[in-house]
């Protein structure tokens, strides 16, 4: 039964959308239409539904050539008849199309339109028709989205559940984007509009997990908490849909939710329980197994490449000819234990398994000449690791050729073997063996013998007997000392492809050698990889230096043939490289393959020692010999055609000693996939120039390149090359991001209509590529997340000195979309489409042109420009430029240096530690650089590229002519734009010091001429606020923003509200914070969190793979991204804490302290986390890079502080930038430690609240609390840091619960959902009272009214916490059966609000509240107050057609003509169930009478007007035939003394009771609406949430409930204006749905008794959850009884929801009846 309801709830919708369509757009006869659906079921469905209408008659046709009866029905819409005929059954399309040519011609049908319904082609009979389907059409699927979006907003939802319905809409929708959707796809949702509540186990209809915990997330959090709920759900469908491989399950979830996720029921899982697989996942000290390697006798291989079957080991091991028994080691990364081995059954004489430490101790017995297998399992921490072990009394170098190809398949009966994977059909046994012996396998378990000297080919013969089920083969291998069973499978596995950067990394963890297989392949143990491209090459040439064997090598044309270059070293230093090559032939290895064990590290130091002691030799102030100048040629091959790089191979000394290095640090805590975190290991700064041509020894520029491929090569290239300028990894993702910046913050100059470009140009970028790889990502982002597929065109001007080739004419060149991604390296990943069409859209959207650079500049939105100042170099001393080295050389970059007139970038000592030998190599390296062009040997001298400040005409072009202007990898620092003398009105808007993770400096800077528009944003808020002398502080506010967080700036133009004014508030909480607890000797540097997560998703980090990444951070919506200070104490032993404040500003909720303390500890706690306390040393690499990551932030933000002057003192900053200290933090020379001062506490929360009553400084669960009004954080932007006082201690007081003092303003202050109006509150009127340091304003108007409404079964008294702000509002909705109660109680609780002077009004439609049926004690007690208005007697004391004020933009306006004509049409049309030709009728007639008459309007006018429509629009005369009785019998009267405020407002509260007897039904409710209308507006004109007052309306279910109802607005925005709506009724049955749901939006609900009918729905509705079933406890409600719904105060004062309670109404006499 359910189910068919559901079903009509959908095909009830498609009627409705079809009918209202042609009531509005009546058909022409002869029009032709058709829906298509899928299925017949589906069509009778439609069918039935749409004949189920008052409009629908009968239609008959008789075909007398075939003697048939048709029978259908037809709807009648204006003069035209629409016959519906469905193609089902046995009807024949060549009647459909005999039918279809009738229509509109035939006699009898010249009236008549069609609309087939149908499921198949009927190409035949639809000739001419046109599908409802199409755009403008009823079923549009736009149309339909859009409807179905506005009906969840109108349903009676709570906000929680329209949320979900609203995402799952929009998921929807994405999902069937680009696709051919039939309104199908959204029966669910269709459904779902005729509820009024989601219950959990409804979820999974939305792809959702049931979770419990949404309802205490809201806005921005509730999105994404959905949106990650959703990502899971669909991640572990896909997973049931496609394949079911539940090791993805188990990689994602662990091995728990694998178990739960894997059922199928797996829907019903809760969302909680889900995050906690995912938590338990990545914290889980998960045990892992160390794979066997680097034993020679054991082979260890892995089932497969997922997690799962890596945990599944294959492991032969090879023993001599008189072992009798084996015993081998397991290792994992946890200490075993005894109780998770279990040895299968069948091998447990012979195998026995023991826990050893972090091992697992194997013995095998008993093993004779026939290989011996064995199978155990070992479980620990939920995982379970499976062991297949085969023993074999041979050599393993006989089955060398299979070693990265078998299996074993063991079984407990005897038939266990080895499986040869293998697509080849020959298989080689003993490679190394003389005499060459074939062998074919042509019977099943054939024996085949092998000999110690025999090279044994094994190949299926074709007449094998293969069995039924598979291809495998059997055979046996025998020998004089084993026998060896084996399978041969022709299956493949495929080597897994490796970069550089991988096998950098495996190598190291591993510690074992790659071997070489092939051209192209690599071995690691048994496991098979292979290369591509550039490392491929690399490892070529590698490959041919080492077989050259000398130090120096030059490579020749395209043939990549090395040649020797005879250069003169000193003995020993040629000696020491000779014994590498040496030992790299011998071993037919090459460095980059191998670990370096201590054969090699032994060798290495050999080599190091040799060099560093020769360049130690070198005299002070001599020349360098050609022996010396060799020393510098030592590892290079440099390619002499092309654009001749200089290629500095692995045995070069500065990368042998980085290795050395690398060798010493423990890099365990990283896995392989994090690319972003092993591009750290990279050392190109630590010579960042050579500045001669080796081979020539002519003086040239050469700087490395970034590459990847191949970590322990470099590569240099010419300096003044063109196409290298812009060159960085780091450009792409800067053009993508400055390109979405700048939309976003002017989107107004990029709309769809006008269809402006964004204008680019380029100066000094090089080739371009990295500029077009940021434009195609850019566009692929839109693509990705835009709906329409729109995307901004693109103008770009490239300006240079000459012309040459560059990426963009490549994109024109190339039409292969593959050739063209490969040259470029440009991503074009877009869901639903494929490469070429994205090309496609890039080339119809770009244009490109070129200018020379002395042309005038044209305008551009955006520059993007790398300085070249045509640098020289130039001999600088070491020690006066910054060290870029951090971590004793872990990681390094090329700083730069204000010296004299002149930016000098180079290799820097100062603040370095010089003691490593990686940083003596690098210092002799680059004093030899300096000396190699004839100048003399100074040790501590280094070649720097010296950039003067010059071109200041070219760059005031540019600044004139632009908006913004990034300077890509700049080479100079901020001071060289903020004082930059040609730009007297130049802002640094932006800048960036981490999209290149290795650079010292800054990569980007933007700044723009155009600073007025920041400057005036801020001074209108200053100015707003009551600041003076605003253009001084608003230039210090933007110096201040360029400090903390430069991101903000941007962004203060796209916002209009909230935005600015919470940003503004952190500054001032920086000053604040940074001032006011600062000790002598304690350095304090305060840093943005947002900009550290903005940082981390600059350089490109994925948000899953990066430790760097919010996510892996741990930020999420619990957490605080405002502020941390980071607190330095300086001394011999450095400490180090960090220190999170969150802020809260504005208008804020009630338990906003109890969040911010939340959230501020939960940051704290994630830094504990990552950052950890003690010292540096022995941490793992990963804390140790975070800690490095914050440590450079500091250097950074303690510099931007000095440069924008933010404060007077900067002493410690400058210690932090310009001292020993600088050394000390960046090479981990420090103690984390847990407070440097104890009354701080862990973690801090600044409020400057708009409302704030309590000024206090507290502490609470280790949190500082500072409580100030929003006027304190204004003034703080305007305040001098030294004005503000330092904080007494002493005066902060430990408070245990921070609502102590806030609960007994709480209700005052908490603010409504709905409030948006921006009022600084005054508080001269309120009287203060003053305890020890806190002030409360004494405004305790409402907070004690409480509504007795009766007893609970335990005489607790229930009440109606009627004047608690925590109240989401104060409605009542009251039902039951007549007799029940309902009017007593209503009484009782107006007896009870008329103590507290509240005032109501009572609309009576039956009679219940004439004076002689009130009761007795009610009309004792209220006396006069009571006040009754007849209106049949008195008349309707409003004018209905009165243009009413409402407030626009700020502005109170008049309403116009055409509102009034909508709200009066609305009214009729639900009165009497008007259509809409009859709606348009009154709208006309109200609209025209308003636009004659004016003020003078009236419903005699009105009925005048409507008489003169009758011969325009024939549905007049019905209208007035209806309304004829309420023309003739309401009286509208213009009392001058009726007043709305008198009524609601009078200082003696009264009960006024308007009385509709003698009406009927229907004018009842037009009256009642018309006054409600009225009294709401005079109440949004003057009323507020402090001056409640009561309406109540009798018989409720009869007033229109729509959206645009007054209830619906009462409902909704009436708490801000004082409403308390009371809605009494007897049944809701005859409303719909959604006005039920909106009516029970009333925070406060009494059930009595009601209908049988009704007892399960209200049930329902008091446990949505059905946890507990209220069906008896309704059934046997008595009168007098109810069941109370709302929010319970608590002992301590808090008022929360609380369960439902049964409660008997007390009555008068149980009250307090006297004033």
């Amino acid at each position: 039964m359910g189910m068919r309801n559901m079903s009509n709830t959908f095909y009830n919708y498609i009627s409705e959308k079809i009918i209202t369509y042609f009531k509005t757009n009546e058909p022409n006869p002869g029009d032709k239409f058709f829906v298509q659906f899928e299925t017949e079921d589906q069509v009778d469905k439609l069918y039935k539904e749409l004949k189920n209408n008052i409009i629908a008659k009968s239609f008959i046709y008789e075909d007398t050539i075939r003697k048939q009866k048709y029978e259908s029905y037809e709807l009648k819409f204006g003069v035209v008849e629409l016959i519906v005929a469905a193609a089902m059954g046995n009807i024949h399309p060549d009647f459909l199309a005999t039918l279809r040519n009738l229509v509109g011609v035939a006699q009898g049908y010249e009236n008549k339109a069609i609309l087939f319904i149908h499921c198949s082609s009927l190409d035949s009979i639809l000739g001419g028709a046109g599908s409802l389907g199409k755009e403008g059409m009823p079923l549009n699927i736009l149309a339909i989205e859009k409807d179905i979006k506005r009906k969840i907003n109108e349903t009676g939802y709570n906000e929680l559940d329209k949320t979900i319905l609203t995402q799952y809409l929009e998921n929807k929708s994405k999902e069937l984007d680009g696709t051919i959707a039939t309104i199908f796809e959204y029966e669910d949702i269709i459904q779902c509009l005729s509820d009024s509540q989601i219950a959990s186990d409804e979820y999974k209809k939305f792809e959702l997990f049931p979770d419990n915990t949404l309802s205490f997330f809201s806005g921005k959090q509730l999105k994404n908490r959905l949106a990650e709920n959703h990502r899971n759900y669909i991640r572990v469908s896909e997973i049931h849909s496609y394949g079911a491989d539940f090791s993805k399950l188990e990689t994602i979830y662990g091995e728990d939710g694998e178990k739960v996720l894997s059922k199928p029921d797996w829907e019903n899982t809760r969302y909680t329980e889900v995050e906690k697989y995912i938590s338990n996942k990545i914290n889980k000290a998960s045990i892992e197994y160390n794979p066997i390697i680097s034993n020679p006798t054991i082979w260890d291989k892995e089932e497969g490449t997922t997690k799962a079957k890596s945990r599944i080991r294959n492991i032969l091991v090879f023993i001599d000819n008189i072992q009798e028994q084996v015993e081998f080691s397991l290792s994992f990364t946890t200490f075993t234990k005894t109780v998770g081995i279990h040895v299968l059954k069948a091998f447990e004489s012979f195998v026995s398994v023991t826990s050893s430490g972090k091992k697992l101790v194997v013995r095998i017995s008993d093993i004779e000449d026939k290989t011996v297998f064995g199978r155990f399992q070992y479980t620990a921490e939920g995982t379970r690791f499976e062991f297949k072990v085969a023993v074999l009394r041979c050599d393993p170098t006989i089955f060398e050729k299979i070693k990265t190809q078998y299996l074993l398949e063991i079984k407990g009966n005897g038939h266990s073997a080895i499986r040869i994977n293998s697509e080849d059909d020959e298989i080689i046994i003993n490679d190394y063996g003389e005499n060459e012996k074939n062998v074919y396998v042509s019977e099943e378990n054939q024996i085949i013998s092998l000999t110690s000297d025999e090279r044994l080919a094994i190949t299926v013969s074709e007449d094998y007997p293969y069995p039924e089920e598979n291809e495998d083969v059997y055979f046996t291998l025998s020998t004089t000392c084993f026998v060896v069973p084996f399978i041969k499978a022709f299956a493949v596995e495929k080597p897994t492809v490796i970069e550089g950067l991988k096998l950098w990394y495996l190598k190291r963890i591993k510690k074992s050698n790659f071997q070489i297989q092939g051209e192209n392949g690599l071995i690691l143990g048994t496991k098979r990889y292979c290369t591509r491209t550039e490392f491929r090459r690399s490892l070529d040439i590698e490959k041919k230096y080492i077989e050259l064997g000398v130090p120096f090598a030059v490579k020749n044309g395209l043939n990549e043939e090395l040649m020797k270059v005879d250069i003169k070293l000193p003995s020993e230093v040629r000696s020491a490289f000779d014994v590498i090559i040496d030992y790299f032939k011998q071993k037919c290895e090459i460095p980059s393959l191998v670990y370096i064990d201590n054969d090699i590290e032994k060798l290495y130091k050999e080599y190091l020692d040799r060099v560093i002691e020769e360049i130690n030799q070198i005299g002070e102030g001599t020349y360098l010999t050609e022996e010396q100048k060799g020393l510098f040629c030592l590892g290079i091959i440099e390619n002499n055609y092309g654009d001749k790089e200089i290629l500095i191979s692995p045995l070069h000394p500065i990368n042998i000693a980085y290795q050395l290095f690398m060798n010493t640090q423990d890099i365990t805590g990283i896995e392989d996939d994090e690319k972003d975190l092993l591009r750290r290991f990279q050392q190109t700064a630590l010579l960042p120039y050579i500045n001669i041509d080796p081979l020539t020894r002519e003086p040239k520029n050469y700087m490395p390149v970034e590459q990847n491929y191949s970590p322990e090569w470099k590569t240099y290239v010419k300096e003044d090359l063109p196409r290298y300028k812009g060159s960085k990894d780091f450009v792409s993702k800067l053009v993508a991001d400055k390109i979405q910046e700048f939309v976003e913050h002017f989107s107004y100059l990029f709309s769809s209509e006008i269809k402006t470009p964004i204008k680019i140009n380029l100066i000094n970028t090089g080739d371009c590529k990295e500029i077009v790889q940021g434009i195609v990502k850019y566009y692929v982002h839109e693509l990705n997340t835009s709906k329409t597929k729109r995307v901004i065109p693109i103008q770009v001007i490239m300006y240079a000195e000459s012309k040459m080739d560059n990426a963009f004419e490549i994109m024109s060149q190339i039409d292969d979309a593959e050739t063209l991604i490969k040259a470029l390296g440009i991503q074009v990943k877009v869901e639903k489409m494929n490469d070429d069409e994205v090309i496609d859209i890039y080339r119809e959207h770009v244009g490109f042109y070129y200018r020379n650079l002395n042309d005038p500049f044209e305008y551009a939105h955006i520059t993007f420009m790398e300085l070249d100042d045509e640098h020289q170099a130039i001999t600088t001393e070491m020690r006066d430029i910054p060290s870029g080295v951090v971590m004793e050389g872990i990681a390094s970059g090329v700083p730069s240096e204000m010296l004299g007139d002149s930016y000098r970038t180079g290799f820097g000592t100062k603040y370095a530690n010089l003691n490593s030998s990686l940083m003596q190599i690098s210092v002799n390296y680059n004093s030899l650089n300096a000396a190699m062009n004839g100048d003399t040997y100074r040790k501590g001298s280094c070649y720097t590229l010296k950039m003067g400040i010059s071109k200041q005409n070219i760059l005031e072009r540019i600044y004139e002519a632009s908006n913004w202007v990034t300077f890509i990898n700049p080479k100079v620092d901020l001071n060289y734009f903020k004082s930059d003398p040609s730009a007297k009105d130049l802002l640094i808007i932006h800048y960036s010091d981490q999209y290149n993770l290795t650079s010292s400096g800054y990569d980007a800077i933007t700044v723009t001429k155009k600073s007025k528009q920041y400057q005036n944003t801020i001074s209108r808020y200053l100015e707003k606020n009551g600041v003076e002398n605003v253009q001084i502080h608003s230039k210090k506010i933007i110096n201040m923003f360029n400090a903390l967080n430069g991101d903000w700036l941007l962004r203060m133009l796209s916002y209009k509200s909230h935005f600015p004014v919470e940003k503004l508030s952190i500054l001032s909480a920086m000053k604040l914070s940074v001032k006011r607890y600062s000790l002598e000797d304690i350095i304090w540097v305060p840093i943005s969190l947002e900009e550290i997560l903005r940082v981390s998703g600059s350089v490109g980090l994925s948000q899953s793979g990066s430790i760097f990444s919010a996510r892996n951070l741990g930020f999420d919506g619990k957490t605080s991204d405002d502020l941390l200070l980071v607190g330095i104490l300086n001394g011999e032993n450095v400490k180090v804490t960090f220190y999170p404040i969150e802020v809260k500003i504005g208008k804020v909720e009630s338990d906003y302290l109890e969040k911010g303390i939340k959230q501020a500890l939960r940051t704290r706690q994630i830094f504990d986390e990552i950052i950890q306390e003690g010292p540096c040393r022995g941490k793992n690499i990963k804390t140790r890079l975070y800690r490095n990551f914050f440590m450079q932030q500091v250097l950074v933000n303690a510099e931007k502080m000095m440069l924008y002057e933010v404060g007077e003192d900067m002493s410690g900053w400058e210690l932090v930038v310009r001292s020993d200290l600088r050394r000390k933090l960046l090479n981990e020379e420090y103690e984390v430690i847990d407070v440097l001062i104890p009354e701080m506490g862990k973690a801090g929360v600044i409020s400057f609240r708009e409302d704030c009553v309590v000024e206090r400084e507290i502490r609470n669960q280790e949190v500082l609390i500072v409580e100030k009004t929003k006027k304190d954080g204004v003034n703080l932007l305007a305040t001098e840091m030294n004005e503000i006082e330092t904080v007494d201690w002493q005066r902060v007081k430990e408070v245990e619960n921070v609502s102590e003092i806030a609960i007994s303003v709480e209700s005052i202050e908490k603010q409504d959902n709905d409030d948006s109006v921006d009022v600084e509150e005054s508080k001269e009127n309120n009287t203060e009272i003053i305890q020890d340091n806190l002030i409360i304003s004494d405004r305790l108007e409402n907070k004690d009214i409480r509504i007795l409404i009766g007893t609970d079964k335990y005489n607790h008294q229930v009440f109606w916490e009627y004047g608690n702000r925590a109240l989401a509002n104060r409605h009542l909705l009251i039902t039951g059966t007549s007799g029940q109660g309902k009017t007593y109680s209503i009484q009782t609780m107006l007896f009870e609000l008329s103590k507290h002077k509240v005032s109501s009004v009572i609309f009576d439609y039956t009679e219940s509240f004439v004076l002689q049926q009130l009761e007795q004690p009610f009309k004792d007690s209220l006396g006069d107050k009571i006040n009754q208005h007849i209106v049949y007697s008195t008349g309707v004391p409003i004018n209905p057609f009165q243009r009413q004020q409402v407030e626009l933009a700020g502005q109170v306006i008049l309403e116009k003509e055409s509102d009034v004509a909508a709200r009066l049409a609305d009214i009729f049309a639900h009165v009497y169930n008007l259509g809409d030709q009859q709606y348009s009728a009154i709208f006309d007639a109200v609209y025209n009478g308003l636009k004659k008459y004016g003020d003078k309007m009236n419903m005699k006018l009105f009925q005048d007007e409507l008489n003169e429509m009758v011969d325009q629009n024939k549905s007049t005369k019905s209208v007035i035939s209806k309304m004829s009785p309420f023309f003739h019998t309401v009286d509208f009267s213009t009392d001058p003394t009726f007043n709305w405020g008198n009524i609601l407002y009078a200082d003696e509260a009264k009960v006024n009771i308007v009385q509709l007897t003698m009406f009927s039904q229907e004018i009842k409710v037009i009256i009642t609406e018309m006054m409600l209308w009225d009294a709401w507006y005079y109440t949004k004109k003057y009323g507020t949430k402090d001056k409640p007052f009561v309406v109540v309306l009798d018989e409720a279910q009869n007033l229109s409930h729509t959206i645009k109802s007054p209830s619906a607005a009462i409902l909704t925005e009436g708490r801000k204006f004082g409403w308390s709506a009371w809605f009494a009724t007897q049944s809701l049955g005859i409303l719909k749905s959604d006005e039920i749901v909106r009516l029970l939006q009333a925070s406060f609900k009494l059930y009595f008794k009601p209908t049988t009918n009704e007892i399960v729905k209200i049930a329902k509705q008091l446990d949505v959850t059905g946890e507990v079933d209220w069906v008896p406890e309704v059934q046997k409600l008595k009168k007098g009884q109810c069941v109370v719904v709302g929010d319970k105060m608590k002992p301590n004062g808090i008022v929360e929801p609380a369960a439902p309670v049964v409660t008997s109404v007390a009555s008068f006499d149980e009250r307090e009846v006297n004033f």
